[in-house]
């Protein structure tokens, strides 16, 4: 009897220390993440300080003030399926991408709203600057709250058919999103190339700030 008490103890604890294990791993990963983010903004700050003495479009106050208003000028022409607009804001490849899913929205009467856009922080994150200055790009992670769901063309709530990947919200409440956009220099201005989501931090830690060296080629072709 003792040690089928014993026996039913171990079985207990086993799951609950497992659970421990695994939520002191995670949140060390995760204050891991943030050191390095926090300790890469900080040689973005460094290299950006460099940059504008010879480029004004450089300097890290007007980027901050660009994201924060672009924010909301490409979530309403997304939300409004305006692709005029849309065009204007997005580079030609980020375009195609997302006039596709307009498409396949439009093919079941649904569009994506995404309101009441709450931004809690920028935090700028890789700079690339070349001689050329048509492949300079730059990244900013987003941490922002918004309600996102979909309508169909009565304008009510449905789930939606147009994307796997898209949380229903049936009850539209606001949530949170943490997502790394990137912006591609395009004449005297800037236009977004790529929108990804928090699992791609990883991507944007160890990545060194490149300052006008020609022997560098951008990281992708955005």
């Amino acid at each position: 009897m003792t040690f089928d008490i014993v026996a039913d103890y171990q079985d207990f604890l086993l799951p609950i220390a497992l659970l421990i294990l695994f939520l002191v791993f995670f949140v060390s990963f995760a204050l891991y993440v943030q050191f390095k983010l926090k300790k890469k903004a900080g040689q973005v700050d460094r290299a950006l300080k460099v940059l504008e003495k010879n480029d004004p479009i450089w300097r890290k106050e007007k980027l901050i003030t660009y994201i924060d208003h672009y924010i909301e000028d490409v979530t309403t022409s997304w939300s409004d399926k305006d692709r005029v607009k849309l065009k204007d804001l997005l580079t030609e490849n980020f375009y195609e991408i997302r006039s596709k899913k307009l498409d396949k929205m439009d093919e079941v009467g649904q569009r994506n709203v995404i309101d009441n856009i709450q931004i809690q922080d920028i935090l700028l994150v890789d700079v690339q600057d070349y001689t050329d200055d048509e492949l300079d790009r730059f990244t900013a992670r987003i941490k922002y709250l918004a309600v996102n769901f979909t309508k169909n063309f009565k304008d009510q709530w449905e789930e939606p058919r147009w994307d796997e990947d898209v949380d229903p919200n049936p009850e539209m409440e606001a949530q949170d999103y943490i997502e790394f956009w990137t912006f591609l220099r395009q004449g005297k201005g800037w236009k977004l190339a790529k929108i990804e989501k928090e699992w791609k931090e990883g991507d944007y830690t160890d990545r060194d700030p490149v300052l006008k060296d020609e022997k560098y080629m951008p990281v992708e072709d955005i």
